[in-house]
């Protein structure tokens, strides 16, 4: 208001020293929000550029504050906003001038953000996976975005007023406040406004009301339809739970508190309800349109529920079957349900050819350039890769736990039986295969629309092996078919099937256009993308190096290798495609989404060459791939921060080649930070041990060139613990195991030496709970 900025703010910003004190409070803040990534190799470009990832990746995906009590804090994710590049004028950058500001992102992207961070914030727990699976719906879909959490008080909301308020007018404001749910900026916000006096800092005050409160997840779904592939990193969160916490794997997927189902007013069509005739160019053609609709039912029942602190969440019914207040309830499972939900769900998504996954809900995956491809009918091999890394981790984990069965809605066991008789009996037919399955997943669908019977089935856990093995199988096939639509190595990255047979439904759209049936598809490829091969190294086996290189080998000589500038395009020439693909066809090539180098999609490239043990082709890639490594005059920008996109050598103009464009909050930060983690500390640093102890072996994958003079290479480990590396022989680490660890404790206590690679029981879980301040890690 004028009068704050008056009575307030002027004094404030014009008095003695007020420059240089918030000179130094930013960079104290920056120090902050970045420690958890400290490193001092030999190349200080390195480390900065990993403290500059560290801080343009909290501005997407937020950076974890912990509220409430010590014991079991409130995860909250301060600083948070939508993705993308200022030059994009239809995102909404706004980050509130509040306490813990938390601004709303896109699902895809704040998963993929928030990746490592129970890896550098090892209290975070599993909030992460647990906030994700919860929005996912009945249908496996998510919405777009994720909101601001809020928190609903459990009661008690006068006694705590007057406990933290100097005066009874105070206590009465805040008690009104806190009836109702509230996020901690907009309660800072109105307690001013009110008057409210507070006898407790604001952190203190946060803490006191968060612990006495329930935290609420929040989404919103912004009616365009679903995208293909926002579920990808869901699997990557609990990988990064299961890194730092394997002893509690199995209390986190059957034991801990279960999950709802967001809602959402959007419903996807049944096919004889978006596959339309058209006219394109003056030929009649079929096109996939208007897939997702705003669901009339839906609408009304959320709007029912809309004051409902869980009125987004979906419903089940009780005994009587009726559908009032008073007869149903939020539906819950464990988190194990989820993921079987949703991986039966995507394998009810694979196309007609028994390939890709099909876009059949308005949106392609996350490169939403070719966004003609779904009214294209459209499939992506990255999720069929993702499927079925999905369904070996599931297979993996109940063979883990064999006393630990699955308990299912009796609708979703529907679906299962389903999918496995179709798998048993049409074996030589995908068209057939497809149209069995999809029958079966528009009759789930059209069962749990509103919402569930209640009604749970326990499958025992090897016969979900058995289902499991089956889908394992059916996608290894897929990918192995795909693979007869390029060189017979690098797996394809999309498709499309034009129906080429079909039969009029006797329905039309509200655009009269006639509701058609297919009955045959031709099917077309598109050319290559690196997405492609990203994912495919993701379902390579991590021993099995010559499939690894094959692969790396094959890229390097296909067309997606820019030799020029010694990079990866986001895809070979895309000349010829019809424009109907999507708006990168409107792009000069080498210029975005077309042909240039998508400096994300490079990262994610690397990455997987660091997972799948090619050290020397990840470090020849980064030689010219990583900003920090790049000529500033070329490139155009600081080393430490990423692009959007690097021009390639397809871009007429060879005076820009390598010149970065777009300075981004993009999942190119992400991927680094998960090579950071990585190479510092190895994939998966704490482990069972064969009598079930928690046990640590720390394998980075650091090479010679980054240790200094004095043979050292040191990090911040878990956030909180600063590891040396010394290494007088200066090898590769890759190529030894430690051979001793000296732990060094916080407190006055003697220091611990250890022999040998690995850090067993109870030191293992003392450095996890950070009672460590320094490690001393030693190579022979």
């Amino acid at each position: 208001s004028l009068g704050q900025l008056n009575k307030d703010i002027v004094p404030t910003v014009t008095g003695a020293g007020f420059e240089a004190l918030k000179y130094n409070e930013a960079v104290q803040l920056t120090e902050r929000l970045t420690s958890a990534v400290h490193s001092s190799t030999a190349n200080p470009l390195f480390d900065a550029f990993a403290r500059q990832a560290m801080l343009d990746n909290l501005l997407r995906g937020g950076y974890p504050e912990f509220l409430g009590s010590k014991q079991d804090p409130k995860v909250y994710h301060t600083f948070s906003r939508i993705h993308g590049d200022l030059e994009r004028d239809y995102n909404n950058f706004q980050i509130d001038a509040s306490y813990f500001s938390q601004g709303s992102g896109n699902y895809r992207d704040v998963n993929q953000n928030r990746r490592v961070d129970v890896l550098l914030f090892p209290r975070l727990k599993d909030f992460n996976l647990r906030e994700f699976l919860t929005l996912k719906q009945a249908d496996g879909y998510n919405p777009l975005t994720v909101t601001t959490a809020f928190f609903v008080l459990n009661g008690g909301a006068d006694e705590l007023a007057t406990a933290t308020t100097l005066d009874e007018p105070s206590a009465d404001a805040l008690a009104a406040l806190l009836e109702r749910p509230f996020r901690p900026g907009q309660l800072f916000t109105d307690a001013y406004k009110a008057g409210v006096n507070l006898t407790l800092a604001p952190k203190d005050f946060l803490d006191t009301v968060a612990a006495a409160s329930t935290q609420v997840y929040s989404a919103n779904y912004t009616h365009e339809g679903f995208w293909a592939d926002h579920w990808t990193y869901d699997l990557d969160q609990i990988e990064s739970f299961e890194a730092i916490y394997p002893d509690k794997l199995e209390y986190a997927m059957w034991d801990a508190p279960k999950l709802a189902f967001y809602m959402s007013s959007g419903t996807v069509q049944p096919r004889d309800f978006k596959y339309v005739e058209v006219e394109i160019n003056g030929e009649t053609a079929i096109r996939q349109y208007n897939a997702v609709y705003d669901d009339p039912d839906k609408l009304g029942q959320l709007a029912d529920r809309e004051a409902k602190p869980d009125g987004f969440y979906e419903l089940a019914l009780d005994e009587s079957g009726l559908t009032d207040e008073d007869h149903t309830y939020v539906y819950e499972v464990a988190p194990i349900t989820k993921l079987v939900l949703l991986c039966v769900t995507r394998m009810a998504e694979l196309d007609p050819s028994g390939m890709g996954m099909e876009m059949e809900a308005n949106k392609p995956g996350w490169n939403d350039a070719m966004n003609g491809l779904p009214g294209l009918l459209g499939s992506g091999m990255p999720e069929t890769a993702e499927t079925l890394r999905l369904v070996r981790w599931i297979i993996a984990l109940c063979r883990k736990y064999p006393a630990r069965d699955i308990s299912v809605p009796i609708e979703l066991n529907e679906l299962i039986v389903k999918i496995d008789d179709a798998l048993d009996t049409i074996t030589d037919d995908d068209f057939a295969y497809w149209d069995f399955v999809a029958t079966a997943r528009e009759d789930y669908r059209y069962k749990v629309r509103l919402f569930f019977s209640g009604e749970d089935l326990v499958i025992p856990n090897g016969q979900l092996v058995a289902y499991f093995s089956k889908y394992e199988t059916k996608l290894e096939r897929a990918i192995e078919k795909s693979l007869e639509y390029t060189d017979g190595v690098i797996m394809p990255c999309y498709f499309s099937h034009e129906v080429v047979e079909y039969e009029y439904t006797g329905y039309q759209s509200y655009l009269h256009q006639k509701f058609v049936r297919a009955l045959k598809f031709k099917t077309h490829v598109y050319p290559l993308f690196l997405e492609g091969p990203v994912r495919q190294l993701k379902t390579i086996k991590r021993d099995d190096g010559n499939a690894m290189t094959a692969i790396y080998e094959a890229v390097a000589k296909s067309p997606l290798y820019d030799a020029p500038i010694g990079q990866y395009k986001i895809c070979e020439s895309l000349a010829g495609q019809s424009f109907e693909m999507g708006r990168m066809m409107a792009f000069t090539p080498g210029w975005l989404e077309n042909e240039s180098i998508w400096l994300h999609m490079s990262f994610k490239y690397y990455l997987e060459l660091l997972r799948g043990g090619l050290y020397d082709a990840f470090w020849h890639a980064m030689a010219t791939g990583a900003p920090y490594n790049m000529d500033v005059d070329i490139y155009g920008r600081s080393p430490l921060e990423c692009s959007s996109f690097i021009v390639s050598s397809a871009y007429p103009d060879a005076n820009l080649w390598g010149t970065g464009f777009l300075a981004r909050l993009s999942g190119s930060t992400a991927e680094f930070l998960s090579m950071w983690t990585h190479l510092m500390a190895g994939p998966q640093p704490f482990k069972l041990s064969g009598a079930n102890t928690l046990e640590l072996a720390l394998t980075p994958s650091v090479p010679a060139f980054l240790f200094k003079d004095d043979g050292t290479v040191s990090f911040k480990f878990l956030g909180g613990v600063v590891v040396t590396y010394h290494n007088p022989a200066q090898i590769d680490t890759w190529t030894a195991l430690p051979a001793k660890y000296v732990l060094h404790p916080k407190k006055d206590a003697p220091e611990i030496t250890l022999r040998g690679p690995i850090v067993p029981s109870p030191y293992a879980g003392m450095i996890r709970d950070l009672e460590y301040s320094t490690i001393d890690v030693y190579f022979n």
